[in-house]
């Protein structure tokens, strides 16, 4: 544990030495900040509604799982895997006295940690724009979006999990990259046309903090969504890790 616990800590001061990690945790603050701005100029030039603090805290929940993160923890996957693997870094890695299965899991948490800052980030950002955007519903606003971004952990864990198995696939970050993009539009338009293939889309359950929150969701839908996901993920970690002991690097 001691060894999976030091590579973690590597792992994660990798990802903080690349500049593009600080330009992605300057984007999470941002964008409700803009989007806030943004829209407090068009109430104030063409009168539009803007609706209380918990509505934009929601709007900003699904920007971020649904666009944002999605792509920031694509990228920060693919740097760790098929990027090290690119950079022959990987090699020198697995030549230390720590088992393959240790170096994959303190990866995987790196991520998870990764993943847990952005939505932290968002998530005060998101509560400084309502500050700035609106008067009520402030104290509802913060507590709900807190329920939201930290119920979302889940479902983006997930499709980091997937994410990790299809980046191993690639020996090149830009053909990993390219490819994980298309397989996320497929993922989110495929089950437009074909309704039915929507429970089987890991982009379905983006929204599964809704279903947490909202009164009209079912225990039995409920409990079947988040089996799908434990079993998602645990299906992704077993074959991402199993590829990584078998794969000559």
């Amino acid at each position: 544990m001691d060894n999976v616990i030091r590579n973690l800590q590597n792992e994660w001061q990798k990802i903080l030495s690349t500049k593009k990690t600080y330009v992605l945790f300057a984007l999470s603050f941002l964008v409700p900040l803009v989007i806030a701005w943004g829209l407090t100029s068009a109430q104030a030039g063409i009168g539009i509604n803007i609706g209380n603090a918990a509505q934009f805290m929601m709007l900003m929940v699904s920007l971020f799982t649904s666009v944002l993160l999605p792509l920031f923890l694509g990228m920060a996957a693919i740097d760790l895997f098929t990027g090290e693997v690119h950079s022959r870094t990987m090699n020198w890695i697995l030549l230390r006295p720590i088992a393959r299965w240790k170096v994959y899991v303190s990866k995987v948490l790196a991520l998870a940690v990764y993943l847990a800052t952005h939505l932290g980030i968002a998530w005060l950002s998101s509560v400084l724009a309502s500050v700035w955007l609106a008067n009520d519903s402030l104290l509802t606003g913060a507590v709900e979006g807190l329920q939201a971004f930290g119920l979302s952990l889940f479902p983006l864990f997930a499709f980091v999990l997937l994410v990790v198995f299809m980046a191993q696939w690639f020996k090149s970050s830009s053909s990993a990259l390219v490819f994980a993009i298309l397989f996320y539009l497929a993922a989110v338009f495929v089950p437009i046309w074909f309704p039915k293939l929507a429970a089987l889309s890991p982009t379905h359950y983006f929204d599964w903090y809704k279903q947490w929150m909202g009164s009209a969701v079912s225990d039995w839908k409920l409990m079947r969504s988040s089996l799908f996901l434990a079993s998602s993920a645990s299906l992704f970690f077993s074959l991402g890790l199993t590829m990584f002991e078998k794969r000559d690097y």
